[in-house]
């Protein structure tokens, strides 16, 4: 029986350590999260404050996203295109976060890319295009890489999900390949670090009917301006951050918040405008925080 005992602490003693934290993908994101889709941006150079302007929720919460370059050649959007992309700009060495479509602009250089989030969170989602396989992606908690993922082969237009047990991360660098190979983002899932900000949403947008636009997560009783641009989504630098209109662009009259933080606005669309692109954008001044931007076509 001593014996016995003895072996099974030695056994227990000499074991090799298993990291606590895992990540496995899973359906979906399960938690307060912010949406950026790159078709929601104007085509070329972009920000990290303009991608979380664009975000869904009151926008995203990213600290920061940054390229670095890498050994591959550069690419052309031209495999597995779903929409707008988020890539390196053609001939800025991999390091200029750029929206790129399939035509025109398509040309990218090859690039790591890098999010903090400016918190310890749990989950990422993201859509990869321009690569048919897995891609790597290295989970960092206070500088220190804490796993390593390769993921399931990424599907046309299919979007991944990935979700930290055991602890949290603050960090993720994302790849495709070790060796090589060029790609681009499509979406990009967030987990909000903090609490929801002011979300702008549209219905009715329908030639010859009646728009309604609302503004909720403001500040109570305050007030919301808001407009729009046919010309496109900025954007527009400002004192307080990045218009996500193009001039020239519309002021609408000002919404006021109710108790709740609501806020409403309804106008006739004009007939004949099928098929019109425009963008809106707002800003509660209780907070002077902007909006998520929105990028429609008139029904």
């Amino acid at each position: 029986m001593r014996i016995l005992a003895l072996s099974a602490l030695a056994l227990t003693a000499f074991a090799v350590p298993v990291s606590a934290q895992v990540v496995t993908e899973v359906a979906g994101m399960t938690v307060a999260h912010s949406q950026i889709d790159m078709d929601a941006l104007p085509l070329g150079a972009t920000t990290t404050a303009a991608l979380n302007a664009a975000g869904t929720n009151g926008g995203a919460t990213m600290a920061a996203l940054t390229m670095t370059p890498k050994a591959a050649a550069a690419g052309v959007y031209n495999t597995q295109v779903c929409g707008y992309a988020l890539a390196a700009g053609i001939g800025t060495g991999g390091t200029v976060p750029t929206i790129i479509n399939a035509s025109g602009t398509a040309s990218f250089d090859s690039m790591y890319v890098s999010i903090d989030f400016g918190g310890p969170v749990t989950e990422f989602g993201t859509m990869i295009g321009d690569w048919v396989g897995p891609g790597v992606f290295q989970f960092y908690s206070g500088g220190n890489l804490i796993y390593t993922h390769s993921s399931s082969t990424f599907t046309l237009c299919g979007d991944q999900f990935y979700q930290m047990t055991g602890g949290t991360f603050d960090r993720v660098d994302i790849d495709v390949s070790t060796t090589g190979g060029n790609w681009c983002l499509m979406n990009l899932y967030v987990e909000q670090t903090g609490p929801a900000g002011p979300t702008l949403a549209v219905s009715g947008l329908v030639a010859g009917g009646t728009v309604t636009i609302s503004a909720t997560n403001c500040t109570a009783g305050g007030t919301v301006r808001h407009g729009y641009s046919l010309r496109g989504g900025g954007p527009t630098t400002t004192p307080w951050g990045n218009l996500l209109l193009t001039p020239p662009y519309t002021e609408l009259p000002a919404m006021t918040a109710n108790g709740s933080g609501a806020a409403s606005f309804s106008a006739p669309v004009p007939a004949g405008t099928t098929g019109v692109s425009v963008w809106l954008h707002a800003m509660d001044l209780g907070s002077l925080t902007f909006t998520n931007g929105l990028a429609e076509v008139i029904g």
